[in-house]
């Protein structure tokens, strides 16, 4: 009997939005190759680009030819960077070493990025003269960069008889032993073969699967996404930019956006100007932090889609048709992309709308004397919201900083306009609230409340009654006819 050398073992948001200050943003650019580069000790060196985010697998086999005999045993390890790349599930100990099968042990559940193994057969390993596999794993790509894999071979072990079972340990010959910094090269030949795969291609209607805007208060666009199965384990996320605005909406695709109801990861929503009704927010889909697909969408593209279904009602079709309407009059009265108005081309005749249509109801304290404040003036808010400023004159200021105030119901701090002006903001006003009695209540020591009631309407009311400018006049009949159109479609608000 010889003695076998054994190795160790191994909705839509509403608004009066009219702000106009923009600021650019960049976003990274489509997904990068990056390098697998393949090392080794018996020869078998190369590299392999991957494409993060696309490239899902990337398959690296050692070859092996021994020029004269045949392999009893042998001993090494792989090892690579478990940041990037994963073992894959699909392996097993016959797909590793499909030769070497027959006496082999090999870990490849190891998460510290080492994949150790020998094979040990007195029944030998024919390699000889014949490039066969001699190592092979498949692995999952789960970072971005480029990365190294290599393979150590610490024994090697032939036996020198050409043919059948090795018989007497006498004729074995280590042809690599790095304990005694043996490598007979002459004695074998190490290629090597790589692959990726598969490249997935993607769209964004793998990812993006509803458009919604969300007529709440800010008027803002919402996303919901899936991930396809191509993308199933890995990191994905959409991300929302615009050229008009400096938000930046991640989506990341997890707990804190997935909706158990919906089966979808819903975005927060991006917020709109009035004036930005044709201006397009960018979604773009990144997998393992690279980007893969990508597209624009306006609050336009949304109204068309609605006038186009033949599901939706005729009560939201006017909304869509009214709120894109008072979209392109505040790009008139901005002067913002006139040449490319968001209600252009959309059927649609205005009503004329005149001071006499509006219900105005107002009612103020006679008097805010006791608080420190006399007379005022009210105006829209022309920012991100719908909104309305009520300003007042200080008359005293040592009462005023005694007197708290509460805008429907939340105690607010007053903002100075110069040194005479106080002004509080109402803001986030619904679309189909534009009628409700918006309150500020007054209180100070020993002083009972007194309240100041305004509404959207009749801010609309005392532009169109007062101002002399057309394209304000014709704003405010479209901000009043985009609230009457939000009523008919979702109720008065309460």
């Amino acid at each position: 009997m010889r003695a076998v050398k054994r190795t160790v073992s191994v909705l839509l948001s509403l608004m009066l939005v009219l702000g106009m200050v923009t600021m650019g943003i960049s976003v990274a650019s489509a997904a990068t190759p990056k390098t697998v580069t393949v090392t080794s000790n018996i020869g078998a060196n190369g590299s392999i680009q991957y494409t993060p985010g696309v490239t899902q697998q990337v398959t690296v086999t050692f070859k092996l030819k021994t020029t004269s005999y045949r392999v009893i045993s042998t001993q090494g390890v792989i090892t690579f960077d478990p940041t990037v790349l994963k073992v894959a599930s699909s392996n097993t100990a016959a797909t590793f070493a499909p030769i070497m099968k027959d006496g082999l042990q090999v870990n490849l559940n190891k998460t510290d990025g080492r994949i150790p193994f020998n094979a040990s057969n007195p029944n030998t390993y024919n390699y000889r003269n014949t490039v066969r596999t001699y190592v092979s794993v498949v692995f999952d790509v789960i970072g971005t960069g480029d990365t190294t894999v290599n393979l150590d071979v610490s024994n090697l072990t032939v036996t020198k008889q050409y043919s059948g079972a090795a018989e007497s340990s006498d004729k074995d010959l280590d042809v690599i032993d790095t304990a005694h910094n043996v490598n007979l090269t002459t004695a074998y030949e190490g290629s090597l073969e790589l692959a990726v795969a598969p490249e997935v291609s993607y769209s964004i209607n793998d990812f993006l699967v509803n458009k919604a805007l969300n007529y709440e208060g800010k008027v803002g666009l919402r996303f919901k996404f899936v991930i396809p199965e191509a993308a199933q384990g890995q990191t994905v996320k959409a991300v929302l930019t615009s050229a008009f605005s400096d938000q930046i909406v991640n989506v990341p695709f997890d707990s804190t956006t997935y909706s158990i109801t919906e089966k979808k990861y819903i975005s927060p929503d991006y917020k709109l100007r009035s004036i930005d009704g044709k201006s397009p927010v960018h979604v773009a889909v990144y997998v393992n932090d690279q980007e893969v697909a990508s597209t624009d969408y306006t609050a336009r593209d949304y109204v068309d889609a609605v006038l186009a279904s033949s599901t939706i009602s005729a009560s939201r079709k006017n909304l869509a048709k009214a709120f894109i309407d008072y979209c392109g009059k505040a790009q008139l009265y901005f002067g913002h992309n006139t040449s490319d108005l968001a209600n252009a081309g959309i059927d649609y005749v205005a009503p004329t709308v005149t001071a006499d249509d509006i219900e105005n109801k107002i009612y103020k304290n006679p008097s805010l004397a006791n608080f420190g404040l006399g007379d005022n003036t009210i105006a829209p808010i022309l920012d991100s919201d719908t909104a309305i400023r009520a300003k007042f004159a200080i008359t005293n200021q040592t009462k005023l900083d005694k007197t708290t105030a509460k805008v429907n119901g939340v105690t607010t701090a007053y903002q100075k306009e110069g040194s005479t002006k106080a002004y509080y903001d109402i803001t986030d006003i619904a679309s189909n609230a534009f009628r409700k009695l918006q309150k500020i209540s007054f209180s100070a020591s020993g002083v009972s409340t007194a309240y100041y009631n305004i509404n959207v309407n009749y801010v609309a009311w005392r532009i169109i009654t007062n101002s002399t400018n057309q394209k304000y006049k014709n704003l405010a009949g479209a901000l009043y006819t985009y609230g009457l159109a939000s009523e008919a479609a979702f109720g008065i608000a309460s």
